[in-house]
């Protein structure tokens, strides 16, 4: 029996991977996109909405990398569309006023509608107004810095308050954009990519360690998921595209079976979050990651008590029935798993009683033989 009821998990990669400052080490950003069984090859950003988490600093400076929703005050095309910050160009003053200017927002939207045939994929804005942050799941990991000469943290800690120390700084920013540590966009380094050598793939082995970790800590078997989007055939409500995602039912409930990371070149547990621009002049200089994962989930319908008083045993076998089928595929694999399977089809045909049969027993046929005389 499923009664619908609010539950709230903890935050464990708030709680055990916070952000805070890093004393002599680079610090390293960790967001999450999944795969689920109910939603094919599309990949999601894993969002507090999804673990019934509590939003998480709704109202930080919006940066490159962030996930926004667009909420223009004209009316557009791409209304209330998610889009990823690619760029922030920072605020410069005008020259022939004086005046300094806002910053301005490049984004690239996540899948932009078509209307006429035609898609507005990226655009700028320069009214942070219009932009809603949707925090993601995320977690901080202090590292050491993968560049030779530990160049980040030096330019990060580099003082500017006089022309020498300036000077020193600049040229720690250019030592940083020819480590060949980076991959360039229109002349500028975009984001980071690892070299072949001894530290390199010495930080490289500590990250995949502890992405490998904060992937055990946070997705738990058996904790409530609610996918953001599943196929059609999957949801309660009436779709004539079974392929076309659609958001959960209400009435629909979802847990993790199963995790796997997702691999990505050189088989590492991650990759560096591909921007448009690497942030050089942050307060906080961060290194991306994004981490793949692929969960498998088990669906079941939730009922209120007020349903479940009403269900009929039909309704009942129904129920068990549907979740069975809808389930059979994320269970197959494990000889446990295929017991449950067993039993449920069992339950589901026997109306949730156990029918036993009686053993017949046949008396033993008793030979007569003639005594020899």
């Amino acid at each position: 029996m499923f009664v619908i009821q609010k539950q709230k998990q903890p935050n464990k990669f708030v709680n055990i991977y916070p952000k805070r400052k890093c004393k002599g080490k680079a610090q390293y950003r960790v967001t999450f996109k999944y795969k689920t069984n109910f939603s094919g090859d599309e990949i999601f950003s894993a969002v507090p909405e999804n673990f019934s988490f509590d939003v998480v600093d709704p109202n930080k400076p919006i940066e490159a990398g962030d996930l926004v929703r667009y909420i223009p005050k004209k009316k557009h095309q791409n209304s209330e569309r998610l889009a990823r910050v690619t760029k922030v160009r920072r605020r410069r003053r005008n020259d022939s006023t004086g005046q300094a200017t806002n910053n301005q927002y490049h984004l690239f939207f996540i899948r932009a509608p078509d209307f006429n045939g035609n898609k507005i994929k990226r655009m700028k804005t320069s009214d942070v107004s219009e932009l809603k942050l949707v925090p993601e799941l995320e977690a901080f990991i202090c590292e050491k810095d993968f560049i030779k000469g530990n160049i980040i943290v030096r330019y990060q800690n580099a003082k500017t308050r006089t022309k020498e120390l300036k000077r020193r700084k600049r040229t720690l920013k250019k030592k940083i954009q020819n480590s060949g540590n980076f991959v360039f966009k229109n002349g500028k380094p975009a984001y980071p990519k690892f070299k072949n050598d001894s530290i390199s793939n010495q930080v490289r082995g500590k990250l995949n360690k502890h992405v490998e970790k904060i992937v055990e800590t946070g997705f738990l078997k058996n904790m409530l998921f609610t996918p953001t989007c599943i196929k059609g055939q999957f949801t309660n409500k009436k779709v004539l595209d079974l392929d076309k995602l659609v958001k959960p039912s209400q009435n629909q409930e979802f847990k993790i079976l199963n995790v796997d990371i997702i691999k990505q070149n050189n088989n590492d547990n991650f990759k560096f979050k591909e921007l448009n621009r690497f942030d050089l002049n942050a307060q906080t200089i961060v290194f991306d990651l994004e981490v793949h994962v692929q969960l498998d989930l088990s669906i079941k319908d939730k009922l209120n008590e007020e349903e479940l008083k009403n269900e009929t045993f039909t309704g009942k076998t129904l129920r068990k029935t549907k979740d069975f089928l809808l389930n059979a595929n994320s269970y197959i694999g494990c000889q446990a798993n295929k017991n449950k399977i067993k039993s449920a089809v069992n339950q589901t045909f026997s109306g949730g009683k156990r029918k036993t049969r009686k053993r017949k027993y046949k008396r033993k046929k008793i030979r007569k033989t003639r005594r020899k005389r």
